[in-house]
């Protein structure tokens, strides 16, 4: 459903230049077409502070509601998990309980850099339109307006690849997806183990004890524990 009312409201603002609200012109440098974000025509302003509380504004109020709560949560498990260190009454399984904070944990920092690489890639764009705003009469290079114009663009890429590198069950179906990213040449850490064992022989009442040693490989070693 969000999904939807999403597209509804990018296909409101994409049709509003066409029925008088805003307009269409060529953008930054001229090199590509996009709304008039610069003009005071046709109600540029109105258009831009809707933009504005729309795409900028109505985000970063929901992450942070959001990704509040999540903090709360977390600083409420590790207060909870520092108790049971003195009473042991938090958790029966401290195991699963410490995998939990853990993961909230992650879950924590995973949220945090989202929310950088939103600020980071949409407030140069948001602040300077505001700025315009603000500023009937000033003027904007256009070099200067395409460059963050440019980078808000882009920004949708980043967040897929946060996943990528923080969430192990994204990774693992993306690599499942396309398994041409697996690396081939992997090698587990306890390959080529030196292993030293200890023969002892009983021959005519005497002990004669024997060290051999040998390299195996990790799944040797498991089969011979």
């Amino acid at each position: 459903m969000s999904i939807i009312v999403g597209c509804l409201i990018t296909f409101g603002f994409a049709i509003s230049p066409l029925l008088g609200w805003n307009q269409y012109t060529y953008e930054g440098v001229g090199t590509s077409c996009a709304m008039d974000l610069v003009g005071d025509s046709n109600n540029g302003e109105s258009f831009i502070l809707a933009l504005f509380a729309t795409y900028f504004v109505m985000p970063v109020s929901v992450m942070i509601f959001s990704y509040g709560n999540i903090y709360a949560k977390v600083m409420k498990d590790s207060k909870a998990h520092l108790r049971s260190n003195l009473t042991k009454k938090w958790c029966n399984k401290a195991k699963q309980c410490r995998k939990k904070l853990t993961m909230e944990q992650d879950l924590a920092v995973t949220t945090t850099i989202i929310i950088g690489f939103f600020l980071i890639c949409y407030t140069p764009f948001a602040v300077l339109l505001l700025w315009k705003v603000l500023n009937k009469d000033a003027e904007i290079d256009p070099i200067t307006m395409a460059i963050p114009s440019m980078i808000t663009k882009v920004a949708g890429i980043f967040t897929p690849f946060v996943y990528l590198s923080r969430n192990k069950v994204f990774r693992k179906h993306v690599l499942n997806v396309y398994p041409c990213f697996k690396s081939k040449n992997r090698v587990h850490p306890f390959n080529n183990i030196e292993q030293t064992r200890i023969t002892t022989v009983d021959v005519k009442d005497e002990t004669t004890t024997h060290a051999h040693s040998s390299k195996k490989s990790y799944d040797e070693i498991q089969t011979v524990f």
